[in-house]
């Protein structure tokens, strides 16, 4: 199983959505984000620089590889976003090391 995250790319997808009322509790979280830069005040707020068709191509390669990735980013904004994400999540890793290793018997 591979977890293919694509970035944005230029499909006509946000145009076919029914969509429900914005809930506030929402606004401040990344669907709150992503629904604004679709719909809302921030519409066309990110460049959309994907290429559907070498996306397809990569898509198609994975599922025909004999050893697929377990995960696949597709576009430079998908790579920087995953990237500092990891980066942040390793840093709280590395920031808790300490006590993270005390709970072992015998520390």
């Amino acid at each position: 199983m591979t977890l293919i995250e694509p970035g944005p790319t230029a499909t006509g997808f946000g145009g076919a959505l029914d969509q429900a009322d914005a809930l506030p509790a929402y606004a401040d979280t990344p669907s709150g984000a992503i629904r604004s830069a679709l719909f809302g005040e921030n519409a066309g707020a990110f460049s959309i620089d994907g290429d559907v068709e070498k996306m397809v191509a990569a898509i198609i390669a994975c599922a025909d590889a004999a050893v697929a990735p377990r995960r696949l980013l597709l576009g430079s904004s998908a790579y920087t976003r995953v990237h500092a994400a990891l980066r942040e999540r390793l840093a709280e890793l590395e920031a808790n090391r300490a006590i993270t290793c005390a709970m072992d018997v015998g520390r």
